[in-house]
């Protein structure tokens, strides 16, 4: 079983390398985390969290790049 704190420490990790502040990252971590939690209330069986919880950080990294060529000034 997964807790809370070390998932949320693995996702701050993750947003904050991927990101140029503390500031940007925990905004970055929230919206990570949001979308975690969102997928997992739509699941029952989750066969490999840490696996699953990447991915979905993975397509939430992949947004905010997108979003951030669109819009370069509102990020």
């Amino acid at each position: 079983q997964i807790t809370y704190y070390a998932v949320s420490e693995k996702i701050f990790g993750f947003a904050l390398s991927r990101t140029s502040g503390i500031h940007e990252a925990e905004e970055f971590a929230a919206e990570i985390s949001c979308k975690t939690y969102t997928s997992f209330l739509k699941t029952d069986l989750i066969m490999n969290p840490d696996g699953y919880v990447r991915r979905i950080a993975g397509h939430v990294y992949s947004r905010y790049i997108a979003d951030k060529k669109i819009f370069p000034s509102a990020i």
